[in-house]
């Protein structure tokens, strides 16, 4: 079983809009366009934010990440 930083008691990998846009294979532009519908997106500060293990598990499990 694959255990990730949550279950662990770790504070959650947070990736950057240019990040998870390379990850998934869209534009910065198109992860801010739809930053509001996107799981585990989240503002730390004024930053956007997204978290990872949130994102690997949806895309492992062939889930949208559009909400």
């Amino acid at each position: 079983m694959s255990e990730n930083n949550q279950d662990l008691g770790l504070k959650p990998l947070l990736i950057n809009a240019s990040e998870l846009a390379k990850m998934v294979g869209v534009s910065k532009g198109w992860v801010y366009q739809n930053k509001h519908r996107i799981i585990g997106a989240q503002k730390v500060g004024g930053s956007l934010r997204f978290n990872l293990d949130t994102i690997r598990r949806a895309v492992a499990s062939g889930k949208n990440l559009v909400i």
